[in-house]
């Protein structure tokens, strides 16, 4: 957790969420005593692939159950996350919702849906005092768009997306 004018940054290890309930208690007080300060979740995964209430179990969001449980601490202001490497911006639910593109690869249609726009770059975001939030995708010149999927030495072999 860390605390800047106007917002309460919480950090969470998302891949899993299977955290011990020490682990949810901090998540717990963060969430409930940040005061007037907005909440931003900074995590691994998104919280949902389209609305709070997906019930899909996958590879790509959190699951169900420990998003039922993380949201019933609070609700956030903003979620930022990366996993997908895509970049997608958008709200859902009430929640702002930025998703990372990666600097390393994408992951081609074959092997992963599109949910937002499949390039390489990163995110700057500004956190103002009056709890506004401005996220600027940059596109550095000279990165190489790979995609993973076709270069199983690095990856193993990955499976086919049926959408």
């Amino acid at each position: 957790m860390h605390d800047i004018p106007g917002w309460r940054l919480i950090g969470l290890d998302t891949q899993s969420l299977t955290v011990n309930e020490a682990q949810w208690e901090v998540i717990a007080r963060g969430m409930r005593d940040a005061g007037p300060r907005r909440v931003a979740l900074i995590q691994h995964k998104p919280l949902a692939e389209h609305f709070l209430a997906d019930t899909a179990v996958n590879y790509w969001p959190v699951l169900p159950e420990p998003r039922g449980r993380l949201l019933a601490e609070g609700r956030p202001a903003l979620v930022l996350s990366g996993h997908v490497h895509q970049w997608r911006e958008r709200e859902a639910d009430g929640i702002a919702q930025i998703w990372a593109p990666p600097t390393s690869f994408i992951v081609g249609d074959a092997w992963q849906a599109t949910y937002g726009h499949k390039l390489l770059g990163w995110v700057e975001h500004e956190f103002h005092q009056d709890g506004r939030h401005v996220a600027t995708l940059r596109q550095p010149e000279g990165l190489t768009q790979d995609d993973i999927g076709l270069m199983p030495q690095v990856y193993g072999g990955l499976a086919r997306s049926d959408g």
